[in-house]
C-alpha cells in the first residue's frame, strides 16, 4: 500500500505557502471589486434621490382659481412667487394657463383670463392650402392661439396641410390650435428628380438625332447685287479704254538702212 500522507505533506512542503498568498489575493480583490459596485450603485441612488427632492421641491401643485375675483387670485401667486398676468381686465377668472391641479415650476408664468374677455364659439373652418399667417392673423382675431409645426410634403412652402383638431370641431377662445405646414423638401426634391428626367430625356433624343442624320455643312451666302457692283467697278470702262501706241520710224533712217541693205547685197554678188 502506498502512504498518501507522505505526499500530502510533500505537497503542503512545497506549494502550501504560495497556495495561501493566491487566496488570499483573490478573495480581498474580490471583496474590493463587490465594494466598489456596490458604493457605485449607492452614490447613483442617492444622486437622483437628491435631484428628485430638489425637484419636487422646486415645483408645486397648481391650485384652481376659476370662479374667483382676479385681484385675489393673482395676490395669492404672486405671493407664492409666480409670474401672473391677467388678461381681460379685473371680474372672475374663467380660465388659467396652466390648467389648475398641474405641477408647475415656482416663478413660472401663469395666465388668468377673466370673464370680460372676447370668447367666440366657433366652428372651425377648413383652411387646407391657405397661407399659414393669413391663417395665424384669422385665429388671433377671436382670441384662439395658433401653434405651427413644419412637415415634408409636396404643398408649396408655408401652405396649410391640416389642422388639430380637424376642420368642423367646435372651438372657442383661448384653445390652442395645431397647424400642419408645409416646409416644401418634399416638393423640390420631386421637382429637380423631375427636371432631371427631363434633361436627360433632352440629352438621349439629341444624341440619337445626331446619331442617325448625317451633318450638312451649309456654305455662306453671298449677296449676288454687291458681287456684279463690284465687278462693275472692278471692269474698265469701255470709252476710256488706251489705244496701243504706234512708233513710226523715221524716212530718213528707212532710207539709209535700205541703201546700206542694198550696198551689202551687191557686194555680196561682186564676190
Amino acid at each position: 500500500m502506498i502512504d498518501k500522507r507522505v505526499r500530502k505533506d510533500s505537497f503542503n512542503r512545497k506549494f502550501g505557502k504560495k497556495g495561501g498568498f493566491f487566496v488570499q489575493f483573490t478573495t480581498t480583490f474580490s471583496l474590493i471589486i463587490i465594494g466598489l459596485i456596490i458604493g457605485i450603485i449607492f452614490g447613483s441612488l442617492l444622486f437622483y434621490f437628491n435631484i428628485y427632492i430638489k425637484a419636487r421641491r422646486g415645483t408645486v401643485i397648481l391650485e384652481n382659481y376659476i370662479n374667483q375675483d382676479s385681484k385675489v387670485a393673482s395676490e395669492i401667486l404672486k405671493n407664492k412667487g409666480f409670474k401672473v398676468i391677467v388678461i381681460g381686465g379685473e371680474g372672475k377668472v374663467i380660465k388659467m394657463d396652466p390648467p389648475p391641479n398641474t405641477r408647475v415650476k415656482i416663478r413660472s408664468e401663469v395666465k388668468l383670463f377673466t370673464e370680460s374677455i372676447k370668447t367666440v364659439t366657433m366652428e372651425l373652418p377648413d383652411f387646407k392650402y391657405a397661407w399659414y399667417k393669413t391663417v395665424q392673423t384669422i385665429l388671433r382675431e377671436v382670441n384662439i392661439i395658433p401653434s405651427v409645426r413644419y412637415v415634408p410634403a409636396s404643398e408649396f412652402y408655408g401652405t396649410v396641410i391640416s389642422t388639430s383638431p380637424t376642420p368642423k370641431s367646435q372651438v372657442k377662445s383661448w384653445d390652442s390650435i395645431t397647424l400642419f405646414v408645409s416646409s416644401g423638401s418634399s416638393s423640390i426634391s420631386n421637382q429637380s428628380n423631375q427636371n432631371e428626367g427631363i434633361n436627360q430625356e433632352g440629352i438621349n433624343q439629341e444624341e440619337s438625332s445626331t446619331s442617325s442624320t448625317p451633318i450638312e455643312i451649309i456654305p455662306p451666302s453671298v449677296d449676288v447685287k454687291n458681287y456684279e457692283e463690284v465687278q462693275q467697278s472692278t471692269e474698265p470702262n469701255s470709252g476710256n479704254t488706251s489705244q496701243p501706241i504706234q512708233i513710226q520710224p523715221d524716212q530718213n533712217n528707212q532710207s539709209s538702212t535700205e541703201s546700206t541693205e542694198n550696198g551689202i547685197g551687191t557686194e555680196g554678188g561682186q564676190f
